[in-house]
């Protein structure tokens, strides 16, 4: 008898600039590590914590970046980057 196993996927999100302690966030992140991602929101959505909108912008951002990511979507630029103008010369 075969067992069927589910492969997870891992994505990785940083957040940056806020505001919060690594502690404070890292007590919310500790209520989602290892959840699917709708248990994890809805974890998040009834959290007393205010860092826990931080989290939920994150685990957003990480399931964005997935779904880009199984589409086929996430492909480097090769044209450059375009340059700012310095205006009239």
């Amino acid at each position: 008898m075969a067992v069927a196993e589910q492969e997870r996927q891992m994505v990785r999100a940083q957040a940056r600039w806020v505001h919060s302690s690594a502690r404070k966030a890292r007590l919310v992140t500790d209520l989602i590590r290892g959840r699917s991602v709708p248990e994890a929101r809805t974890i998040l959505a009834f959290s007393s914590r205010a860092v826990a909108k931080d989290v939920e912008k994150v685990l957003r951002s990480a399931v964005a970046s997935h779904a880009r990511i199984s589409t086929g979507r996430a492909t480097t630029s090769s044209s450059p980057r375009p340059t700012p103008t310095r205006g009239r010369r």
